[in-house]
């Protein structure tokens, strides 16, 4: 599944995702939605998501939100 279905989505996003700043250059639900899906993915396929630099760079700077680590903590 991760292979043949997921992998494939997240090569997309990957690829369209910015190195720096915030997926569409401002915060949008749309790097929520990125950050909580790597999240999801992460705990069951731990291996597959590490691979993937930009989506997780966005995922630690969402992360780094204060009221996110707020929040998550």
């Amino acid at each position: 599944y991760w292979a043949s279905k997921l992998e494939p989505i997240l090569n997309d996003y990957e690829h369209e995702c910015p190195q720096v700043g915030w997926y569409y250059g401002y915060l949008t639900v749309m790097d929520f939605l990125i950050y909580e899906l790597l999240n999801l993915l992460e705990s069951v396929f731990p291996d597959g998501v590490g691979k993937f630099a930009r989506l997780m760079a966005l995922r630690h700077r969402f992360a780094a939100i204060p009221e996110i680590r707020n929040y998550e903590n």
